[in-house]
């Protein structure tokens, strides 16, 4: 009997130290789950941070490749007064004609060029499908046209780039008288 009962005393004590440490295990383990769980979160949310703005950039980068073109504030102060420096050709700014953000933008520009005391003329007649910003003359070369580089190197000043353009012939309805300096203003 006296195995026996050092037998049951060693169990007892056994089984009394795992009621202790099972509890304590228990705990730790919970404990450590909820680190992981908080980390797993945090990974999660920015994850989810990079992505929303991963999106913003594209919507930004979207909304300003499809905003209207403007002439700013403070670009309409610095062209008038480089254009005002020179007094050029006649000019016609043509838009193409179904878009009318184009049309707004061929407003603007006459505007300015008007402002700085340049005949200026808009028609929003044109049938040239192009993108950007083309400057053309009308018969008479390019260097030899009065105003026509400082149109150029002003408006580049400004960011605002005239690529040398080709309209094709009867595109813009309407007169184009010899040594006019034709702005077409394509698609954005």
């Amino acid at each position: 009997m006296g195995l026996g009962i050092e037998s049951l005393r060693t169990w007892s004590h056994l089984l009394f130290w795992l009621s202790v440490i099972l509890p304590v295990l228990g705990v730790v383990a919970g404990v450590g789950r909820y680190y992981v769980d908080r980390q797993e979160k945090k990974m999660v949310v920015d994850t989810q941070n990079v992505e929303t703005e991963k999106q913003r950039r594209g919507f930004e980068r979207l909304k300003a490749e499809t905003a209207p073109r403007k002439i700013s504030d403070e670009q309409r102060v610095n062209l008038k007064k480089a254009l005002l420096q020179t007094s050029g050709s006649n000019v016609i700014v043509a838009s193409f004609m179904v878009d009318s953000e184009s049309g707004d933008y061929a407003d603007q520009i006459d505007s300015v060029l008007r402002e700085a005391g340049w005949v200026s003329t808009v028609r929003k007649t044109s049938l040239n499908d192009f993108k950007g910003l083309g400057i053309t003359c009308v018969t008479a070369k390019q260097q030899a046209l009065s105003g026509y580089s400082e149109l150029v190197a002003s408006f580049s000043s400004e960011g605002i780039r005239m690529e040398p353009y080709q309209a094709r012939e009867k595109s813009i309805s309407g007169n184009l008288p010899d040594g006019t300096i034709l702005i077409v203003i394509g698609r954005k």
